[in-house]
């Protein structure tokens, strides 16, 4: 029986890259009362999956790759065929132990992109980075809607064709070790190097700082 995901906020996201070969990491909007820094509980292997294959990849997914076919198989023995929703040109799923959800976009019937959303508290950023390294680059958008000029932040790594975003840290576009990680979009090599967006830049990695004041 196919489930009926509710979609997350960044889902339109993955669509938004479809047409213009990009992506963004975050939204940057934190529900209210929740806290965005703190100590992960309740991680489950979504993430450990990440290093189960040469990257870009995640649980044997590899965009450009990967049938949709083969992708419904994985994804039915990790999460159990009730938890999965296959269409035309996508298959989503949920972990129900985690409430995680994700996404694979199929283009003539390839994974072309794999999209991991997490609800808050469940994966820090130091999490991420002791399981596939640091990153080359931080993503900032800008934008002035928010009362800031910075929107979001997400760690970029083109050598491995992932995008990870961010919850925001406070009021200000920062990487802390112990934020959270909202989400991880994972496309092709090729992709990736040539990945562009509006309003967004990409800077030098350079540790655990806040990024919003450096452009």
């Amino acid at each position: 029986m196919a489930v009926m995901l509710q979609k997350p906020r960044l889902i339109l996201s993955i669509y938004l890259y479809i047409f213009v070969a990009g992506c963004i990491g975050s939204s940057g909007q934190t529900p209210d009362n929740i806290p965005i820094i703190g100590t992960e509980i309740n991680r489950t292997d979504d993430i450990s999956l990440l290093g189960n294959c040469t990257s870009p990849c995640w649980a044997g997914i590899q965009p450009r790759k990967t049938t949709g076919k083969e992708s419904a198989q994985i994804l039915i023995t990790i999460y159990g065929q009730e938890n999965i929703s296959v269409g035309e040109n996508s298959i989503e799923w949920i972990n129900r132990k985690s409430n995680s959800r994700g996404s694979v976009i199929l283009i003539n019937n390839l994974v072309d992109l794999v999209y991991l959303w997490f609800p808050n508290k469940y994966v820090t950023v130091q999490t991420i980075i002791k399981e596939i390294g640091e990153p080359e680059f931080v993503n900032v958008s800008k934008s002035s809607s928010f009362g800031s000029d910075c929107l979001s932040a997400s760690l970029f790594y083109s050598n491995k064709g992932m995008d990870v975003g961010l919850y925001m840290y406070e009021t200000s576009v920062g990487v802390a070790k112990l934020q959270y990680v909202e989400s991880i979009l994972i496309l092709s090599l090729d992709v990736a190097k040539a990945r562009k967006m509006p309003n967004s830049f990409l800077l030098r990695w350079r540790g655990y700082e806040n990024y919003c004041p450096k452009f």
